[in-house]
């Protein structure tokens, strides 16, 4: 018989710490854009992140990130995929909290959810 090794269960690097309390943001520019980030409304980050750059922010209470456009950054929220947010023709401003506050606050799939299906005049273009 051939030992059999278990497979661990999947697991973040071990340099990354898993964070119990807080909030954790990455993001991705898409393209060039000027970005400030706050941790818990201190200035952690301001400046311009270039095409294909990637950063990522760990706070205690909020994390609040002001891009000059939207539409330009691939955000990850505590590990969570969350798109590429906004509108390129405005400006971009989100703020995440932990998600022992969020949790309560998100709509159930399918009542009313506010979030903005993409205008099918402006895809593939």
């Amino acid at each position: 018989g051939s030992p059999t090794a278990a497979t661990p269960p999947a697991r973040p690097p071990s340099g990354a710490v898993a964070v119990t309390e807080g909030v954790t943001v990455a993001m991705l520019a898409l393209e060039e854009v000027r970005v400030t980030v706050l941790e818990d409304g201190r200035a952690s980050f301001d400046g311009l992140l270039r095409e294909g750059e990637s950063v990522s922010f760990a706070a205690v209470r909020e994390i609040s990130v002001e891009a000059e456009r939207g539409g330009v950054l691939q955000l990850s929220v505590n590990g969570a995929e969350v798109g590429v947010p906004g509108d390129p023709s405005a400006a971009y401003e989100v703020t995440f909290r932990p998600p022992q506050e969020a949790a309560t606050s998100f709509p159930s799939p399918g009542e009313g959810d506010p979030t903005e299906e993409p205008d099918p005049s402006t895809a593939g273009g």
